[in-house]
């Protein structure tokens, strides 16, 4: 019989998220990648006051990042810009055909960011499943609705799947705005040019059932 395909869409992170793995991903976060980060990116944030109404300490409500796409680096800086509140327990929509294609890619993208792979073409109907059900449990999700990094630095159309995916567990959206990892490594690059960045937190956009995804994706590429 035709062997099942476990990679992709299908590749399964569910053991990325037990305790030694989570305790693997704190150490690799909080040191070599917050590092990398502090020396290459140096970035500035602003905008946590406007997510001050959305936390409240172990209560907080779990949310959809949804940030333009310059950088690879563009995670590892996110990560570490994002509250704690959230931080403790985000997961990163990953593309399916790029972080999940190989099997070290996917278990090195798996366990050092919490990626969860992603159809970026379509949103299919297991992705929805499987991103409602970490809203539900109480994860947090920062998916870039691009689909794919920025080849020269100019924000691309917002695709309607991150408005889906929030449409559909009821969680808040908010939107992010990242400037400047694409000049230290942007798409093609071969080298790090160490620079300057500055990530901005945007006014969260509450679910709202009698707003289409169509037009919530629209908001945040003009937001």
């Amino acid at each position: 019989p035709e062997q099942p395909d476990t990679l992709g869409a299908a590749y399964d992170t569910d053991w990325a998220r037990r305790p030694v793995a989570t305790i693997s991903r704190s150490l690799i976060v909080n040191g070599p990648l917050r590092l990398a980060v502090g020396v290459l990116t140096r970035p500035r944030v602003s905008g946590l006051d406007r997510l001050s109404a959305l936390e409240n300490g172990d209560d907080t409500m779990p949310v959809v990042f949804a940030a333009n796409h310059e950088s690879h680096l563009d995670t590892a800086i996110l990560i570490h810009a994002i509250p704690r509140c959230w931080r403790r327990e985000l997961v990163v929509a990953a593309a399916a055909d790029y972080f999940f294609d190989r099997r070290w890619k996917a278990a090195s993208a798996s366990l050092a960011l919490n990626a969860v792979p992603i159809d970026r073409h379509q949103t299919g109907r297991r992705s929805a499943e499987t991103f409602r059900d970490l809203l539900n449990d109480g994860y947090s999700i920062l998916i870039y609705p691009e689909g794919g990094r920025s080849p020269d630095g100019w924000a691309q159309e917002f695709r309607g799947g991150a408005a889906y995916l929030a449409q559909r567990a009821g969680a808040p959206i908010i939107p992010i705005y990242l400037e400047g990892s694409g000049a230290i490594w942007g798409k093609g690059a071969r080298r790090f040019v160490p620079g300057r960045t500055q990530v901005v937190f945007g006014e969260p956009i509450m679910p709202d059932p009698d707003m289409s995804s169509r037009k919530v994706a629209s908001r945040l590429g003009s937001d």
